[in-house]
């Protein structure tokens, strides 16, 4: 059963070079997402807007239980000047919020992003229904259409390969695989939510080749030829041994999430002691993803 309502956490006048640091402690309280209200401007329906700078951001947290007073305390005292408010939301809210602002877009090479409600537009020629509701990844955040790109590079490796997709949200990527022809795609979520979000979606879209797991990565026992995970890179450190026992000999780890300056540590942290190196890297915006390839 679903959840009926959400908590929406709002976070003014937050300077922007703090934005980094505000997120990844609201993520640490648990928030299911953040979203930046952002001031930019379009010049057409591929989705690569130009973003107006500002001083100060307003931040909006997304939390399924009501974000903790120590949390908001610990806001208060570590970044001056800010303000903080806490609504309490119907789910049926931030659908129709989505919907007056989600426009169909192209993600990568074929491949478009149209939500159900909207009719696809003539140049889509690969068409992924994708309905948000409260799940990440719907292919505007920059870690997602670099792990996008990632995975579309290396499409002609995917035919009939296997792969999992940790941490799956809508389900964007797992279906960009199945499309490209991977012979299976599982996926793992932990948040509730966004499981159902995903199967949703895969349903939408109807391939018979992509299934979400309904238990998590420590119970997965088989091995893919390409493992995904589209996380934070705090979290990726955390699960590291679980995602490299899922990858076969020689097979493949894409990773996405790690901000710019903590890609070295990252990096460091991550690859030591391990038999992987890296076969490809992307950068959008403060975001990097790495394709790393196992040598043994």
């Amino acid at each position: 059963m679903k959840t009926k309502s959400y908590f929406e956490l709002i976070i003014s006048h937050v300077p922007s070079n703090f934005e980094d640091d505000v997120t990844t402690l609201c993520l640490e309280y648990g928030a299911q997402g953040v979203s930046q209200k952002l001031e930019w401007v379009q010049q057409d329906a591929v989705y690569t807007p130009e973003i107006l700078e500002a001083d100060f951001i307003d931040l909006s947290v997304y939390f399924e239980i009501a974000p903790s007073s120590e949390l908001v305390k610990k806001i208060k005292a570590s970044f001056e000047g800010v303000q903080t408010t806490v609504l309490e939301k119907p789910v049926e809210d931030w659908m129709e919020g989505w919907k007056k602002h989600f426009a169909p877009f192209a993600l990568v090479g074929p491949f478009w992003v149209v939500p159900s409600w909207l009719e696809a537009p003539p140049e889509a020629k690969v068409v992924l229904r994708i309905d948000p509701g409260m799940a990440f990844g719907t292919g505007t955040h920059a870690t997602t259409q670099i792990a996008s790109q990632l995975i579309y590079e290396m499409k002609d490796s995917l035919i009939s390969s296997t792969a999992i997709d940790v941490g799956t949200g809508t389900g964007i990527l797992a279906l960009v695989l199945s499309h490209l022809g991977a012979e299976f795609v599982e996926c793992t979520e932990i948040d509730e939510m966004a499981r159902e979000t995903a199967v949703e979606n895969i349903e939408l879209n109807r391939p018979n080749t992509v299934k979400i797991l309904d238990y998590q990565i420590e119970e997965v026992e088989k091995q893919y030829d390409l493992v995904v995970a589209n996380i934070i890179d705090g979290v990726l450190i955390q699960i590291k041994k679980d995602l490299l026992r899922m990858c076969k000999p020689h097979g493949k780890i894409l990773v996405t999430g790690i901000l710019d300056e903590r890609r070295e540590t990252f990096l460091l942290q991550f690859l030591t002691g391990t038999d992987f190196t890296i076969e490809k890297s992307l950068q959008k915006d403060e975001w990097w993803g790495f394709l790393l390839k196992r040598e043994l």
